[in-house]
């Protein structure tokens, strides 16, 4: 049970195991893009390539698709970013019970959008962790865990790369100790446990009152999505890659939040921030592509002194 792109590479290491997949459970095909075509998602697509029986209820835990499982007869569910909480009865419908492979060290930033939050939040280290599962969220018995640290460059979506093969070996493993009856099962430290909401377009939003250090960890954490972004000159202005200034490659006086204290010929935008100096290295202007930010500087005729986010 999987939607997205990192659920597909899990499916695939399911299918790849010595226990054979019964049915694959994802959500409707949904409108996407500017032309809201009706895209089907990543796990069905996987799934109907290798030759998969898929299954796309509105609700998972309706009593018509609780029986449409029943038939199945699964020993194991595996649920990997499906997408709903599931009701207590089906938890219990499998044989062995339910387990989900979740994309944080629990209890640690239970929740949608662990890896956004980690890198948001400053964290030296990320993780996967395969748990039972119950009928709060992110809240069952643990089962395995594996730390992955968070390098001072990696975004949501290099970390969630490394983080989605190291889940492949965690799943793996995981199985085969359910199957043999020796898998453990250790209790979270509820006490402990933070949470990861579901992330929206306007967490992206930069407040150039807040620390370069914490702007630039925002920045990284919403590549490739929801995008950090400001304004300038009254349009939006993606802003793709940025860095506090610890290499000390900012050599003019600093300036107000936003202010542009800096524009090089050669290495980007210098931008004040609350607290020290942000290097901004890339940008996306509205409706535009990406390009390095010292081009845009130029087309767009900025100075010293002038302020976006305005």
């Amino acid at each position: 049970m999987g939607t997205p792109e990192t659920a597909a590479s899990h499916l695939a290491t399911a299918v790849a195991s010595p226990f054979r997949v019964v049915g694959v459970v994802t959500q409707p095909d949904r409108p996407k893009g500017r032309g809201r075509k009706l895209t089907a998602p990543p796990v069905k697509l996987r799934a109907q390539a290798l030759g998969l029986p898929v299954y796309q209820p509105e609700r998972a835990s309706s009593p018509e698709f609780a029986a449409c499982l029943r038939e199945l007869a699964p020993d194991l569910f595996i649920v990997v970013a499906y997408g709903e909480i599931l009701k207590p009865g089906l938890l219990a419908l499998p044989r062995l019970g339910a387990i989900n492979l979740h994309f944080s060290l629990l209890p640690e930033l239970r929740g949608a959008a662990p890896v956004f939050w980690a890198i948001r939040r400053g964290h030296q280290e990320s993780g996967v962790t395969t748990m039972y599962m119950a009928e709060q969220m992110d809240a069952g018995d643990i089962i395995l865990a594996q730390k992955e640290p968070i390098l001072p460059d990696d975004t949501s979506g290099t970390l969630e790369s490394r983080l989605c093969d190291r889940g492949c070996e965690l799943l793996a493993q995981t199985l085969r100790l359910i199957a043999t009856g020796q898998a453990p099962r250790g209790p979270q430290d509820h006490e402990r446990a933070t949470y990861a909401p579901l992330v929206r377009k306007s967490d992206g939003q930069i407040d150039w009152q807040a620390p370069a250090e914490e702007i630039g960890r925002l920045v990284r954490a919403c590549q490739p999505w929801p995008g950090a972004a400001t304004s300038w000159a009254g349009r939006p202005l993606g802003i793709v890659q940025a860095n506090p200034d610890p290499a000390q490659k900012f050599s003019g006086r600093g300036g107000q939040p936003g202010e542009i204290a800096e524009v090089t010929n050669d290495s980007g935008l210098f931008v004040a921030a609350g607290a020290g100096i942000l290097h901004v290295v890339q940008v996306q202007p509205a409706g535009g592509r990406v390009m390095a930010a010292e081009a845009f500087a130029r087309g767009a005729r900025l100075a010293v002194g002038d302020h976006l986010g305005t």
